[in-house]
This record gives C-alpha cells, sequence and structure tokens, in this order.
C-alpha cells in the first residue's frame, strides 16, 4: 500500500515549495524516501517525514516504532526478499551503545543477529563484518539525531551492504560485508529486532 500514495507525497512536497530534485518522484515506485530522494535537501526530508507521518496516522503506512531496553526486542517482521529493506533510528543518548539488526526468529544474544549496526560508544555508526565492527565511512551521531539506515541483504552469499541517510547524503557503511561468523550458514532473517547496552534508541520500520 506505501508505494500507491508516493505521487501523493511528491505533489505534496512540490505544493509547499519543495523541490523533488528530480522530474519523476518516484520512477521504481522506491517513493520518494528511497533512493532517489536521498538526493534532495535536508529541508525537503523534514517536510516529506511530516506528510509520512500524517500518512501513517491515516492508515496508508504500516509502521511500527519501538523503544529499545537492556533486553532484546524485535521490531517486526520484515522480508529479506524485497530490498533494499529500511528502518528508522533516533538515539536517546551520546555515546550509547546500541544495536540494530536482523535475525532468524527473535534473537535472544548479539551471535542470534547475522546483520547488525551499531551505534557505538565512542559516538559513530558502524556495522559486524564476520567477527569485527567497522566502518567504510565514520558517520558520526548525537542524542535525537535521526537517521535512516538502509540495508541489502544477500542471502546466498551470506553478506549485505548498509548505507546511512544522514540528511545530506546516503553515506555508506560497507559496501560489502559478512554475516556475523557464528550465523553465516543462517537460511533466512525474518525479524528486526534491537538491544541497548548503554542507553537508549527508538526504531521504527515501515513494511512495504
Amino acid at each position: 500500500m506505501r508505494y500507491r500514495y508516493c505521487a501523493f507525497i511528491a505533489a505534496a512536497l512540490i505544493l509547499i515549495g519543495c523541490d523533488p530534485c528530480v522530474p519523476t518522484p518516484c520512477p521504481d515506485c522506491n517513493c520518494v524516501n528511497d533512493t532517489v530522494y536521498s538526493q534532495c535537501h535536508s529541508q525537503c526530508r523534514e517536510k516529506e517525514l511530516f506528510y509520512r507521518n500524517l500518512l501513517s496516522l491515516m492508515g496508508y503506512f504500516d509502521r511500527t516504532c519501538q523503544s529499545s531496553e537492556s533486553t532484546w526486542k524485535t521490531v517486526s517482521a520484515v522480508n529479506t526478499s524485497v530490498m533494499p529493506l529500511d528502518f528508522y533510528v533516533t538515539p536517546k543518548n551520546n555515546n550509547m551503545d546500541g544495536v540494530i539488526g536482523l535475525s532468524n526468529g527473535n534473537a535472544s544474544g548479539y551471535a542470534d543477529v547475522a546483520v547488525s549496526v551499531r551505534f557505538n560508544a565512542d559516538g559513530f555508526i558502524d556495522i559486524r563484518d564476520g567477527d569485527v565492527y567497522r566502518a567504510d565511512t565514520p558517520i558520526a551521531y548525537h542524542a535525537c539525531d535521526k537517521f535512516r539506515i538502509q540495508l541489502n541483504v544477500d542471502m546466498q552469499n551470506h553478506t549485505f551492504s548498509a548505507a546511512v541517510d544522514t540528511g545530506d547524503m546516503l553515506a555508506s557503511l560497507a559496501s560489502v560485508a559478512k554475516f556475523r561468523t557464528q550465523q553465516q550458514n543462517v537460511s533466512q532473517l525474518d525479524r528486526l529486532v534491537h538491544f541497548s547496552e548503554t542507553g537508549t534508541q527508538e526504531v521504527c520500520y515501515e513494511a512495504k
């Protein structure tokens, strides 16, 4: 149902004076919030988010939001056969230590999470690549910043790519990364899960 309203959002942005950056905002029906929209101005994003939230309240988007705790929680079921997979994260603290990722069923520990994005204690966002955390591009975060995280998962090769929409650009966290070492043979990933060792984060997911 989400795609049906791409044109509505784009038209609303034009009416309020926000250039959607391209002549046809939804050429591949990924909506203006996805790759095409990643080239747009930050003020456009804020206005677009307002309309998406409005439509969500009207029932046009199936959005689930959840704050993290010191126990593993499931945000939503996901379908990794539909890529890219986007979710939205708002860290509530500086220098927190929180992980968001994909697992096969509900997670009870880090070892259950094949694909991980971390808001680390040094104030940067990174990903888990095999048995280490790293990032192609260091992305700093601060309390109450809002980020869109985009994942592309390759179940056949047990790899993934990850990018962060900073508001100014879509920055690569990893062009190619391996699943966590303990999950190299996982057959499916069907849950978006998260956990905070220190601090709190809010994670939102919109079903496609």
